[in-house]
């Protein structure tokens, strides 16, 4: 039996989260922030102690509430990615679980750093896996596979079952000529596609809008272009000291 939760991201930008459950096993995929809530809710300087509950009231977090039957029933806890939206309420949300956290060797350091800096300790295990591996976990085979994105080691993750495969594809970029890292893994994703994929959970804001998202090289270069007109005009400045005259 295969169930999909969608507990937050499905209608708004950020805490973004799902939850998959494959007979007895649960396995979270991402559990970010609203970034916007989040600030409303935390720029109150009376606020010392940030308290999940709260913070789910206040639509910062995902409400985990929506999956309590299958709390006990966790494994693992999978962030694709280190940008907030999907990675920022772990140090919030992640007690809830008895489970591990597995991600790519970035998200995990920045994961660390988020915990570091707001003085929270959590009780579950961070754990790291490149992308393009893959590890058996109980019944369930899990697989990171690269991806473009506007952060490093952004991951799809493909949750391979004795039914078939459920593929999460949430944030992503398919950028031929990345500023860091390789392109996407084509040549995987052509892979599982000739295989039995039971389900696509993917994330497209731009949906709508019948243009191309331009190459994060394209946006490299229009800031270096930026930058390179403040120094010019820095340089070209016309200064005029005047004396100090005495009466």
């Amino acid at each position: 039996m295969i169930e999909i939760c969608t507990i937050g991201g499905y209608n708004e930008v950020g805490k973004n989260s799902t939850a998959i459950r494959i007979d007895d096993e649960v396995y979270i995929l991402d559990l970010g922030i609203h970034l916007e809530n989040y600030i409303k809710y935390t720029q109150d300087e009376d606020i010392v102690i940030v308290e999940p509950k709260e913070l789910m009231r206040a639509g910062a977090v995902p409400d985990v509430s929506a999956i309590d039957d299958w709390k006990n029933k966790v494994k693992i806890v999978l962030p694709t990615h280190a940008h907030l939206d999907h990675l920022g309420a772990i140090p919030y949300l992640a007690n809830n679980f008895k489970a591990p956290i597995m991600c790519t060797p970035f998200t995990s350091e920045v994961l660390k750093g988020i915990l570091t800096e707001d003085k929270i300790k959590l009780s579950n295990k961070i754990r790291s896996m490149s992308a393009n591996s893959s590890f058996q976990a109980n019944n369930v085979k899990i697989e990171f596979i690269h991806v473009t994105h506007s952060t490093p080691h952004t991951v799809m993750i493909a949750l391979h079952t004795k039914e078939g495969i459920i593929l999460y594809a949430n944030d992503f970029k398919f950028d031929l000529f990345p500023t860091l890292g390789k392109k996407p893994n084509f040549k995987r994703l052509e892979e599982l596609g000739k295989q039995k994929v039971l389900a696509l959970i993917c994330d497209s804001t731009y949906a709508a809008d019948s243009r191309k998202m331009p190459s994060e090289s394209i946006a490299k270069e229009m800031l270096k272009e930026v930058m390179l007109g403040i120094k010019k005009q820095a340089c070209c400045c016309d200064y005029i000291f005047i004396p100090h005259c005495k009466a």
